[in-house]
């Protein structure tokens, strides 16, 4: 049987304005995330991750728009909701995890008072319990000390501290899904991967969530699913297993190709040439065809569909109708 998708985005294109034009920063993005899974969205800086997470909880800044699309959270359609129907999801049904732990928080209030105002929110817990509550979940995501913690203030913090402060947030709230945009960049390698066990737990226990980042190391190790995003398209999705032993795009091949590895004499990193577009450069055309060393004419002057090639894989690129 077809396991249901708990958010399920449908050509969603989203554009800002600017002084008297408006620039297009995502161009008709589909993706569905299913229960108790793990999405990847990978891709350079400036390619729209950020954009597309923000625009799952209807927190894009004033000067956006959205073009057209739909994003369908357990069939509601997200983008129809006005802002006291969106707190009521906020938080409470879809959790978001920023890069920066710091921005989250107050630098004012202690731990304890954070978490408490997050709760009472959307619970008519009373303090004794969400104290207990708030112990446990610490204690379960390792932090030692947790009473102690509670009475901190983030600055006393660790960045690792305070990442598994957000989560906590999250799972004390019972999100069904959580948007991690980048949750592991600013973090030391060892707190990196003690964070992602803790979001493959989280995983194991029900909860969705859509992880976006650049790091194409640590999207391996803790997602089932990825979508490759490149100026404003995603190129190719598919699972993790597939995309990394068998890239179909050429973006995706040189993103492989980019990642370091200890194993080999290898002298000199391979990188992409060139820059990526900027979003008013935009236009009907492969966003990659300037760096792509496969580029032919029709790819100049036509964008390519992301469409099923092998067993659902998704690819958007012309090679492969020559195949």
């Amino acid at each position: 049987m077809k396991q249901k998708n708990l958010l399920e985005i449908k050509e969603l294109s989203v554009g800002f304005k600017s002084d008297n034009s408006t620039i297009n920063v995502l161009n008709d993005i589909s993706l569905d995330i299913k229960k108790n899974e793990i999405l990847g969205i990978a891709g350079e800086s400036g390619s729209g991750k950020s954009v597309l997470a923000l625009s799952t909880l209807k927190l894009l800044p004033k000067h956006s728009f959205i073009n057209k699309g739909s994003i369908l959270f357990e069939n509601r359609d997200i983008l129809s909701l006005n802002e006291k129907e969106m707190q009521k999801i906020r938080g409470k049904e879809i959790g978001i995890i920023f890069q920066d732990p710091s921005s989250s928080l107050s630098p004012l209030l202690k731990i304890r008072k954070q978490i408490k105002e997050a709760i009472l929110f959307h619970s008519k817990k009373d303090s004794k319990e969400i104290e207990e509550e708030s112990i446990r979940i610490l204690e379960k995501l390792n932090i030692k000390d947790a009473k102690q913690k509670l009475n901190s203030y983030p600055y006393e913090l660790s960045g690792g501290l305070k990442q598994r402060i957000i989560i906590a947030i999250s799972i004390m709230q019972s999100a069904k899904l959580i948007i991690a945009d980048e949750p592991t960049t600013a973090l030391d390698v060892t707190t990196q991967a003690q964070i992602l066990d803790i979001f493959k737990k989280i995983k194991e226990e029900g909860t969705s969530i859509l992880f976006i980042s650049h790091n194409l190391g640590v999207i391996n190790k803790i997602c089932d699913r990825v979508a490759i995003i490149y100026a404003s398209n995603i190129v190719e999705e598919g699972a993790t297993d597939d995309i990394f032993s068998s890239p179909k795009h050429p973006y995706t091949k040189a993103l492989l190709k980019a990642i370091p590895e200890l194993t080999t004499k290898k002298k000199k990193l391979d990188t992409i040439a060139g820059q990526i577009l900027i979003p008013s450069l935009y236009g009907n055309f492969c966003h990659f065809h300037n760096r792509c060393p496969f580029a032919f004419e029709r790819c100049r002057n036509e964008k390519p569909k992301l469409k099923i090639v092998d067993r659902n894989r998704k690819v958007a690129c012309f090679l492969e109708d020559k195949k």
